[in-house]
């Protein structure tokens, strides 16, 4: 099997589970996708890790990682 074959499905993954995430911020603080995209990367860029592990966290919690409550 071709190895474009084999890993079609990561990238797809990836933005399933960044727009798993991003509905999970935008259902939370009731702000828009481009709102909530910044978000993710905040966090990404401030905790120093990758915003695919931001967005999992996210999903997985339902929590922004160093997020207050509004």
């Amino acid at each position: 099997m071709p190895a474009t074959t084999r890993n079609s499905t990561g990238p797809s993954r990836l933005a399933k589970g960044i727009g798993e995430a991003m509905g999970v911020i935008m259902n939370r603080y009731k702000i828009s996708g481009g709102q909530a995209f910044e978000v993710l990367k905040r966090v990404s860029q401030h905790r120093n890790v990758k915003l695919r592990e931001v967005a999992q966290e996210v999903a997985e919690t339902g929590e922004v990682p160093g997020a207050e409550d509004r």
